[in-house]
């Protein structure tokens, strides 16, 4: 009996001895590591914040962030960011100007120092998203852009022009004598028409790239053009603030007009054409015209919502439209004659333009971050991650892999992974 006694007791003993003497184990540190935005052409920011919970912060010198494309266990004698701490274990940092690959998928982890040792978090992967690219254009505040090939882009500012024959890394410019332009189409590298505000003359077309610009005449009621497509070397479509759309089919020498059926006070807002022959006009009031008979004739399809501020439209085929009113998107699947709503975004936000490729990819973006992409020709949309602020003026889109877009005050971004 006694020999159990003191068996029970030394045992009690080894206990209490190992719990007075255990120390406590910190816990497993921890950290976020998220894109946030570009700062400038090619560059990210990079925000993270770490918890190393348990560690006296007295003794921790610096914590950072490690990382590494082809090292799996990246460590500070590779790229990183390495910051002086002042006793805490709740840290938070950001990576300005770094030269982060797009589409490069990096090894990381965030560490501290104590006494010269250190402690790092586990490894984690984080790939760089896709980002639109700001070009080496002027600082331009307020501009257009139209684009008909992967390297040809035609950029409008007032009076002046700026094109590049090279995808933009570099720029001829051409300045007019005359009153501010306020738009342009281009049609290939030497075709482009350029139309301005009221007054005569008003619309313009050069077949030199932009180095100088022929008067076109235009009848007098279509001087307030609101939008212009060329679905071919010849033709041209106008429409103005009134019920009137113009047609030409000789490169502007002559000129057929077509009256709209439209209400009083309503006017077109936008014009499509998905081919030579068949085209879509939609206006302010929410009304659909198509033709299929290369403008000649402007059937109504039906009526969608009215406008309050903008309103774009874009032909996917012969049956399938995609509409943007303020800050919705609708998709008709009737050539016009009914809509569903696909998006709807915050009230403060517009879309300015859209711009579908013929691999079912799209995009629709304008106002106070407006910035949405669809990869099946607007029956699904999503955000776009990253960089595009502001305000979005006008898109081309040539596939879900190349793309151009001007962004004010900013200027001419570029999307490029093909």
């Amino acid at each position: 009996m006694l020999k159990a006694s003191l068996r029970i007791l030394i045992a009690l003993i080894i206990i209490s001895s190992f719990c007075a003497c255990k120390k406590e184990v910190p816990q497993e540190p921890e950290y976020d590591l998220y894109f946030d935005y570009l700062k400038k052409a090619g560059n990210l920011s990079i925000r993270y914040r770490a918890f190393f919970q348990g560690y006296d912060p007295e003794s921790i010198s610096h914590f950072g962030l490690c990382w590494s494309i082809e090292n799996e266990m990246p460590t500070i004698n590779d790229s990183l960011k390495y910051t002086e701490v002042v006793g805490d274990y709740n840290f938070s940092a950001e990576i300005n100007h770094y030269p982060f690959e797009s589409g490069v998928t990096y090894n990381y982890r965030a560490f501290i120092e104590i006494e010269g040792d250190y402690i790092y978090t586990e490894v984690a992967q984080y790939t760089i998203p896709q980002i639109w690219k700001l070009l080496d254009t002027p600082y331009l505040f307020n501009y257009h852009m139209s684009s008909s090939s992967r390297d040809y882009v035609h950029v409008l500012l007032g009076n002046t022009s700026f094109v590049s024959n090279d995808g933009g890394q570099s720029w001829a410019q051409h300045s007019y004598d005359l009153l501010a332009l306020q738009n342009l189409t281009c049609y290939s590298e030497s075709l482009s028409y350029l139309y301005g505000y009221p007054g005569a003359p008003n619309l313009f077309k050069t077949i030199d790239g932009g180095a100088t610009l022929i008067p076109i005449d235009i009848p007098e009621h279509s001087l307030l053009i609101e939008e212009l497509e060329c679905p071919t070397s010849s033709a041209i479509h106008t429409i103005s603030k009134n019920e009137y759309m113009q047609r030409s089919t000789d490169g502007g020498l002559t000129w057929d007009t077509y009256e709209l059926d439209i209400s009083e006070g309503d006017y077109p807002v936008d014009i499509d054409f998905l081919d030579e022959s068949n085209g879509v006009i939609m206006t302010f009031n929410g009304a659909i015209f198509t033709t299929s008979n290369a403008g000649l004739e402007w059937d109504l399809r039906g009526n969608n919502e009215p406008c309050h501020y903008r309103g774009n439209v874009a032909f996917i085929n012969l049956m399938e439209i995609v509409v943007s009113i303020d800050n919705k998107l609708y998709k008709s699947y009737d050539s016009g004659e009914t809509w569903g709503l696909k998006l709807e975004l915050e009230t403060d936000q517009r879309i300015y333009d859209l711009s579908f490729a013929d691999d079912g990819s799209g995009m629709a973006a304008g106002l106070n971050y407006a910035f949405e992409r669809t990869y099946d020709n607007g029956e699904s949309w999503e955000g776009e991650i990253g960089n595009i602020g502001g305000t979005v003026r006008d898109i081309k889109l040539f596939s879900s892999n190349f793309g151009y877009l001007i962004r004010s005050p900013q200027g001419l971004y570029k999307y490029d992974y093909e």
